[in-house]
């Protein structure tokens, strides 16, 4: 097996690559990271880190040496403060694997999944995604890494392209988007412009929850 098991089971965690030798232990750390600010994020937030308490933590071969997460924050932004706390403790030598559930929630950027798997790598520091089951120091795992990350990045893109581009046809041929009175998070003035309103930022959250992978359900919910 090649996955992280689920904390409900009680058998240690398997990662490729990742072998102790005799009473070594290998100091491994977690990053989790939600994009908003919820309290379904919040607790979402939350079971992760009690996930990688019981598996990594509670696994004889590792050494849990800290729990990194960014609450609130996407992932396009490389400037998160967990994660750059991570990235500052790896040249100090402080771990030695990084192990996260995917490669979105490590960042939903591909350069910065690249320069930051690359620079860890070049200190032997190999990062393990869960949901993708790749391990950044295997013969293939930047190659499956990167197309990942780009796939990813692309189809957010391309929904936010193709989201402006059919808004702008319609208004270019002076039809009207519908029911743009009725939009929520967003208020028709006198002269017909729409602007953002109080409800605003939940349509943001939205849109990052969307793109983190929570289904209709979660996000209604």
């Amino acid at each position: 097996m090649k996955t992280l098991l689920s904390s409900e089971n009680q058998n240690v965690v398997v990662i490729p690559h990742a072998v102790s030798r005799g009473d070594f232990k290998i100091p491994a750390a977690v990053y989790c990271r939600v994009s908003t600010k919820s309290e379904n994020q919040e607790e979402s937030l939350e079971n992760q880190i009690l996930h990688y308490k019981e598996t990594v933590g509670q696994d004889p071969r590792y050494e849990l040496t800290e729990i990194y997460y960014d609450f609130g924050i996407s992932g396009f932004k490389e400037n998160r403060p967990g994660f750059q706390k991570m990235m500052e403790d790896s040249r100090e030598g402080k771990f030695q694997m990084i192990i996260t559930k995917s490669i979105t929630r490590f960042a939903r950027n591909t350069t910065t999944v690249l320069n930051a798997t690359r620079e860890l790598k070049k200190r032997g520091i190999g990062v393990f995604f869960e949901l993708q089951n790749i391990h950044t120091l295997s013969e293939s795992g930047e190659l499956l890494m990167t197309l990942y990350a780009a796939f990813g990045q692309a189809e957010s893109e391309e929904n936010r392209t193709g989201t402006k581009m059919a808004i702008q046809r319609k208004i270019e041929k002076g039809e009207p988007v519908t029911c743009l009175q009725r939009i929520f998070g967003y208020s028709q003035k006198e002269n017909g412009e729409i602007v953002p309103d109080a409800n605003a930022k939940w349509v943001m959250e939205i849109f990052e929850m969307a793109a983190d992978g929570f289904s209709v359900g979660q996000v209604t919910n």
